[in-house]
């Protein structure tokens, strides 16, 4: 059973602590990065087990990023695009948002993966017109919905009426529920008086399903368009999921500008999660729980592991203590940063690292019974 930092989890009769034991590796297959020389990287060669969530760590600057960022992702890109009939969850999330250059590595074992994702704290196209319905896709399935309704055929509404982008948006702001102004150089937002911020035409308005109007559907939290929308399997799916990952607070309306980067990290797994993947794939996550406490953390591996329960692959980048003692495996690069780093001080199972009584340098320094002091504190 996994150590946990501050003793939660530990006891192997706890649900979620039954969920984060380890799994076997022996006879497992494995990606292995070779001869890697992109940026500080010196020449290394480095084994990553699959089906098992792996950690890389080491102090700022010593090549993690170059490692999986710059030197296997671009691996993977190249052997990918080789195959017939690419795939069109390769790269970030089908949105372009890593630009792959030619790699300075080997990558071997890739024919061990169907495919990958690589989850970053960015949203790539971040229009102040897109919102979390939107970005998830579950939307559409809402739109439909109330175009299906008796008043909506008798009117001639089809969904393009119960777009706020579209036919059935506030002409007066566009569909944004608010008016923008300038003070000098600062702008300012207010609320449209022609809709009173629904984004939407009175007509449209007037055309309920369940009780609720269009309007109504996007101000609902997560959690609450949970329960309205519980008859659609996919988007229970998806919003259960990111209710798993403690954001059921989040509104379906809410701005994709306004969400922090680990809201946009996790929002994105959720995504990827809801596309019910065929395959074996690698999730890469960079600093996953960054901002997240304990409690929220605990939520996103749980859901990792689950990842690997269904025969995927996890690799993150990681610096907290905490989640790298979840870790199956871990990769340490040092054993300082830039023309100093660039090579693989430590590699092996958490266990094996607590029998040589070590910790990992991109932890600080910081022991676990540090850590617990810290949080009495």
């Amino acid at each position: 059973m996994r150590r946990i930092p501050d003793g939660r989890l530990s006891e192997a009769e706890e649900p979620t602590g039954q969920e984060l034991s380890f799994r076997p590796r022996r006879g497992f297959p494995k990606l292995t990065i070779r001869n890697a020389r992109t940026h500080n990287l010196k020449n290394v060669t480095a084994d990553i087990p699959l089906r098992a969530i792996v950690g890389v760590c080491g102090v700022s600057g010593s090549g993690k990023s170059s490692l999986i960022i710059d030197s296997l992702l671009p691996g993977l890109h190249a052997s990918f695009q080789e195959k017939a009939g690419a795939r069109e969850d390769e790269g970030e999330d089908g949105e372009g948002e890593i630009g792959f250059v030619p790699p300075q590595a080997e990558v071997e074992g890739v024919e061990h993966l169907d495919g990958y994702c690589v989850v970053t704290q960015r949203l790539a196209r971040r229009f102040e017109s897109s919102c979390v319905a939107t970005y998830l896709g579950v939307w559409d399935g809402v739109r439909k919905m109330f175009a299906a309704q008796a008043e909506a055929l008798e009117q001639g509404f089809d969904a393009g009426f119960f777009s706020f982008n579209s036919t059935g948006s506030c002409p007066a702001c566009n569909g944004s529920g608010v008016v923008k102004r300038w003070l000098g150089s600062l702008p300012v937002q207010d609320r449209c008086s022609a809709c009173e911020g629904k984004r939407f035409k009175r007509a449209v308005l007037e055309i309920r399903c369940n009780g609720y109007t269009i309007a109504d559907y996007l101000e609902m939290s997560v959690s609450e368009a949970l329960v309205a929308l519980n008859e659609f399997p996919r988007i229970r799916k998806l919003l259960g999921t990111i209710e798993d990952l403690g954001m059921g607070y989040m509104g379906l309306g809410q701005s994709l500008t306004t969400l922090s980067g680990g809201e946009a990290q996790r929002l994105k797994l959720a995504k990827e999660l809801g596309k019910n993947k065929k395959g074996r794939y690698l999730y890469v996550l960079d600093e996953p729980t960054v901002g997240l406490s304990y409690y929220d953390a605990e939520k996103l591996l749980v859901l990792l592991n689950q990842l690997v329960t269904d025969n995927h692959s996890v690799l993150v980048i990681e610096h907290d203590p905490y989640v790298l003692s979840y870790c199956d495996y871990l990769i340490e690069l040092g054993p300082e940063g830039g023309p100093k780093g660039g090579t693989i001080i430590a590699e092996g199972t958490p266990e094996e690292w607590r029998m040589q009584a070590r910790l990992p340098l991109g932890l600080g320094g910081v022991s676990d019974s540090n850590r617990m002091e810290g949080d009495a504190r």
